[in-house]
């Protein structure tokens, strides 16, 4: 599967170089023989106009081959999914909000880094859209498993190295009190904003029961209440 994935990107890459190569070489070729020897030629006389536009258009494509080989991409991927009532039981999230918790991976996947600047979460209900406020606590906890769990929001604008995925969750608190039956199989718009304003967005519906899957980590004095 790797040599498969390999030999993939070294086609995809072979193919950039050579598009913007012959682009660029033929068009700047054909606008000097214009230039020289247009007038003297019937054959490019008579059809100038045309040899001017297709060496214009020749330097676009090939511009355009060395912007896609340079320019920031990501790969945006939702491994999971759940929504749960708040279960992380402070005075800034209402107890009876609804959170809806996803498990993202990113990968940058060109040579330039990357980051994330903001993560957005719209839910349709009614015929409309639904907003939500990110949830940006960076002590949160799976609650199956008691692990630390890395909240992305808490370290969005980390830099995003080429070929090194970031897997992490991403909770969103619904704004309008919706009644977390009401979110069952509801349509939703995952969006993660990159460092150079290009939105990464992923369709797809909430599941149909709702699971407690992340809480927040209990503070000291939790503890030392407990223990003493």
């Amino acid at each position: 599967m790797a040599l498969h994935r390999d030999l993939a990107q070294y086609c995809v890459a072979v193919y950039g170089e050579w598009v913007s190569f012959v682009s660029g070489v033929g068009s700047i070729a054909l606008l000097i023989i214009l230039a020289f020897w247009g007038d003297q030629v019937p054959f490019l006389k008579d059809n100038q106009k045309a040899f001017v536009w297709l060496g214009v258009i020749g330097l676009f494509v090939a511009g355009f081959a060395v912007w896609n080989q340079i320019r920031p991409k990501l790969t945006f991927e939702i491994k999971g999914v759940w929504v749960q009532l708040n279960a992380f039981g402070f005075p800034t999230i209402d107890p009876m909000a609804v959170i809806v918790v996803f498990k993202v991976v990113l990968v940058n996947t060109r040579p330039a880094n990357n980051a994330i600047k903001r993560y957005e979460l719209t839910v349709e209900m009614d015929k409309r859209p639904h907003k939500s406020n990110i949830v940006p606590y960076d002590d949160l906890i799976e609650a199956k498993t008691g692990k630390q769990a890395l909240n992305l929001e808490a370290v969005k604008r980390s830099i995003l190295i080429q070929g090194h995925p970031v897997e992490g969750y991403v909770c969103f608190e619904m704004v309008d009190e919706i009644d977390v039956e009401a979110m069952r199989y509801k349509k939703f718009v995952l969006t993660a904003t990159d460092a150079y304003d290009v939105p990464h967005k992923i369709k797809g519906r909430l599941p149909s029961t709702d699971t407690k899957i992340l809480s927040r980590k209990a503070p000291q004095w939790v503890n030392d209440l407990y223990r003493g």
